[in-house]
């Protein structure tokens, strides 16, 4: 299935699956549930398959949950090696802010160096 989704970007050699999550999908303050955590765990597949080095969840939130979230994530994040998690927000900081730009294609060039937790940003 990944191999036909459109929405794989290629970039510098870098290979990222890109999936756009609305508030409505997700909501505005982000939070494990099953849905969302089996949704992590499918792109983990994916990017796999693919051989990708990363697979983006691009986020129309306001922030992630410290408890429901982030905690859970730094947990179970070494089986999610290959997933980064942003806002949209942090996106459009990091089209203006070359540094911040830079650490984003460190992280989807090679998510599994990266602890769970700074994954994930906002």
């Amino acid at each position: 299935m990944a191999t036909d989704n459109p929405d794989v970007v290629i970039r510098n050699a870098i290979k990222s699956l890109v999936e756009c999550k609305s508030e409505s999908e997700w909501g505005k303050i982000i939070k494990l549930n099953k849905r969302v955590g089996g949704e992590l765990y499918m792109y983990q597949s994916y990017a796999e398959d693919i051989d990708a080095n990363s697979a983006l969840f691009v986020c129309e939130a306001d922030s992630f949950d410290e408890k429901k979230f982030v905690r859970n994530f730094d947990t179970m994040g070494d089986r999610l090696s290959k997933i980064v998690i942003l806002t949209w927000s942090f996106l459009d900081k990091a089209q203006r802010d070359q540094k911040l730009s830079n650490k984003l294609s460190s992280i989807l060039e090679k998510p599994e160096s990266f602890e769970p937790r700074n994954r994930i940003l906002a």
